[in-house]
């Protein structure tokens, strides 16, 4: 499966837009409009990889897998989105950004969106700074 640029920005909106610290699979798929389905569970497992979804305390996994017949099953895990996730949803978050990730990364893997996103955001801080003063 191919990542869904627009369906990881929308995951990662889920998480910041929470009005609690954590959120679960069930509570995601609702904001999303969607079931706990393989898609979501890809997303989430790639986030993870990256450190950019954590549960609470020390534990690890995000509750969800897939038997072998497809099913997906899922407990209710509290995950949060780590300090990278919120940096790098801070970089997506920039229309200029976005639309530059989305021209010139369109199949990129998520450790190239996130290194291309981290530049742009700080090439678009250092231009703001400069207009300071």
């Amino acid at each position: 499966m191919k990542i869904d640029q627009e369906y990881l920005k929308s995951l990662l909106k889920c998480f910041v837009e929470a009005n609690t610290a954590y959120i679960d699979a069930k509570v995601i798929s609702a904001a999303l409009k969607t079931e706990v389905d393989q898609k979501l569970l890809f997303h989430l497992e790639i986030l993870n990889d990256k450190d950019m979804v954590k549960r609470d305390g020390d534990n690890t996994g995000i509750g969800m897998l897939l038997d072998a017949s497809g099913d997906i099953h899922y407990s209710i895990v509290p995950l949060r989105l780590s300090a990278e996730g919120h940096e790098f949803y801070e970089a997506i978050s920039k229309p200029e950004i976005w639309k530059k990730l989305k021209a010139n990364f369109e199949n990129a893997a998520l450790d190239t969106l996130m290194t291309a996103g981290k530049e742009l955001l700080k090439e678009t801080i250092k231009q703001s700074i400069s207009t300071i003063g």
